[in-house]
């Protein structure tokens, strides 16, 4: 009997420029292989699930080197957003500095999200660490991650595993 034919196509390989690896912090670091093209569909689905504009200033404070990296530059190329990199992400300074910018879409993970609130969690009652931020992406974390259920303060959503199994 043959079997059904299979609804998955093979890859192309062909147009293949990048390999990214994950950090191993939620699991075994893994290679990941992209084309322009699948970054630039990674990139077509954060704006469009985050409404990203040329209003935003996003927090770009992982290595840009990550997949994210490169599709938040993706993302400032077609809407204009303006990304707040940090060299090193201190989370005793990084938090206030994205406040003192007017960061408006922070995220990245769960340590950072962690890094934020114990940030929140420092200020006096009342005060708003990250004031206009509207959205908290994210990626890498579990969705049933604890850090995920609660603001804690920040009066934000979090837009959990944007491009992340």
């Amino acid at each position: 009997m043959t079997p059904p034919p299979s609804n998955r196509s093979e890859p192309d390989l062909t147009g293949l420029r990048w390999l990214f690896y994950s950090s191993g912090t939620t699991a075994d670091p893994k290679g990941a292989k992209h084309s322009d093209r699948s970054l630039s569909a990674a990139n077509d689905g954060m704006q469009w699930s985050m409404q990203v504009t040329d209003a935003d200033r996003a927090a770009v404070v992982f290595p840009v080197t990550h997949v994210g990296g490169l599709v938040w530059l993706f993302n400032a190329m077609q809407t204009g957003v303006e990304l707040l990199m940090v060299e090193v992400f201190d989370p005793a300074g990084t938090p206030a500095w994205l406040s003192q910018q007017g960061c408006t879409c922070a995220g990245a993970g769960t340590v950072f999200w962690l890094a934020y609130l114990a940030a929140q969690r420092a200020l006096p009652d009342g005060e708003q660490l990250l004031p206009d931020v509207r959205i908290f992406n994210g990626g890498g974390a579990p969705a049933g991650d604890p850090a995920c259920r609660n603001d804690g303060g920040l009066r934000c959503p979090a837009h959990w595993r944007l491009g992340t199994d």
